[in-house]
């Protein structure tokens, strides 16, 4: 090996190649997160992530009772620790580090957590996972709880674009660039100084791992891991980073960086790490899901279901169904025969199978009943699923064909609930988790989290009864 040509090759790869376009970008989000402020922020972007933490909670309420959480759960208990933090839905208190970890794979595994629609990440998995077992630590207000949700958001959705769609194709990015927004939050949180905050993206991104490998089949408790592991990188990032010990502030961008070892994304995704920081507001673009599933499916749901009940299509009058769909999705949801739920939820003949016959495909609706239902499985069979390039990569187009000879196609879009929907949404997760009543006050307490001196009021709420 020729170090010396080896390193002179890196240097030209590094001007010319992934870092490009990123002119110190680690101090420069630094310096972001440590100078944001709530009242500096639009009243969209603070109602925006107050629906994170509430789309957040349901989540983790959901898969309070999942095979991962126990699991999980019971190392948890084993290890024990200092009362810190809450773990939704569960009545001890753990410390921040273990709350981040659990509650990030429980919100995980149902696949109702919030997701980007610009790139593939879960943003509410590590960010929210982070900020809010710190702020309970910290006994931090609601409006550093707010805070450090928009850092965290805006980091690594920002990070999660630069990084290109191909990195997809080896990383689960949730995982990778999530260990660095968990710190950005984690910084916000702590309110370090921007080159302690600097330094905190740095742990964060030495940090950055999560196999794609791990979200099919049965690894997909690994998918789990690696939201709430960010968020535990995070903190262990930032509150390192508040005793001085920092990480590379060219983390990023240098030589031998984040973006060098990571990035497969061009010069104009590159840009968008800093590209109108604080002016253009990335959070505002996160879907709150309405489906069950993989957000590559979402769009042949929305059109699917828009015909069948446009056209009040009955499941015994369907013939086939086509859906054309971007060929950067297609690898996600194309198994044709899912054996368990959590393979359903990556499977579009599955989920346009059951929307005909059900009309639902909220996370109730992926069950072995639903999964083996003599009606679901025989128009799963006539589901094909093809790629064309020419559909945009958050459209699918859906053509339904009738036993009467009749065809009906729509082309679907990736969407977002409103902010009312929102909340029914959480209603609807917490129902046979917690009581009306303690439903209710969650959702006054989220809403209110502006003026609340205290979030661990909030994770009171969030707690058993």
């Amino acid at each position: 090996m020729n170090t010396k040509t080896d390193s002179a090759a890196a240097r030209a790869a590094s001007r010319d190649g992934n870092a490009a376009g990123t002119p110190e970008a680690t101090r420069v989000l630094g310096r972001f997160v440590a100078g944001l402020r709530h009242d500096d922020l639009p009243v969209e972007v603070r109602e925006r992530a107050r629906l994170a933490i509430l789309d957040w909670s349901g989540a983790a309420l959901a898969g309070l009772d999942s095979d991962s959480a126990r699991k999980l759960g019971g190392l948890v208990d084993e290890l024990g620790g200092p009362a810190e933090a809450t773990v939704v839905g569960r009545r001890a208190r753990v410390p921040a580090l273990h709350a981040a970890l659990l509650n990030g794979v429980q919100a995980a595994v149902y696949e109702v957590d919030d997701v980007h629609l610009d790139c593939r990440v879960h943003p509410g998995l590590a960010v929210v996972s982070a900020a809010f077992a710190l702020a309970e630590r910290e006994g931090a207000s609601g409006r550093r709880l707010i805070e450090a949700v928009v850092a965290g958001y805006e980091v690594l959705v920002r990070l999660t674009i630069a990084l290109g769609v191909p990195h997809n194709d080896w990383w689960h990015s949730t995982g990778t660039a999530g260990a660095v927004g968990a710190a950005a939050a984690a910084a916000r949180l702590l309110g370090l100084s921007s080159e302690q905050a600097a330094g905190a993206l740095g742990l964060g991104a030495t940090q950055g791992a999560g196999l794609i490998d791990g979200t099919e089949g049965k690894a997909l408790a690994a998918k789990h891991f690696h939201g709430g592991k960010a968020a535990q990188n995070g903190i262990w990032a930032a509150l390192l980073a508040r005793r001085d010990y920092l990480g590379s502030r060219t983390a990023l961008e240098g030589e031998w960086g984040f973006l060098r070892a990571f990035a497969r994304g061009g010069e104009a995704e590159r840009l968008a790490l800093t590209g109108r920081l604080g002016d253009e507001w990335y959070i505002l673009r996160t879907i709150a899901k309405p489906f069950a599933c993989c957000l590559s499916s979402h769009a042949g749901i929305h059109a699917l279901l828009g015909l069948v009940r446009e056209h009040e299509l009955a499941p015994g009058e369907v013939e086939s169904v086509e859906a054309y769909t971007n060929p950067g999705s297609y690898y996600m949801i194309r198994n044709p025969d899912p054996r368990d739920e959590l393979q359903a939820k990556f499977s579009l003949p599955f989920c346009l199978a059951t929307a005909i016959v059900n009309r639902d495909v909220s996370y109730r609706a992926f069950n072995e009943k639903n999964l083996f239902d003599p009606d679901v499985r025989r128009l799963m069979a006539r589901v094909n699923l093809e790629t064309r390039r020419e559909i945009g990569r958050i459209e699918t187009l859906v053509r339904v064909r009738t036993r009467d000879g009749r065809t009906f196609e729509r082309m679907g879009e990736r969407r977002s609930l409103d902010a009312g929907a929102v909340l029914e949404k959480f209603r609807g997760l917490a129902q046979g988790v917690v009581g009306p009543e303690r439903a209710g006050g969650i959702l006054r307490a989220v809403t209110a989290l502006d003026s609340a001196d205290d979030v661990r009021a909030v994770g009171a709420l969030l707690a058993a009864d």
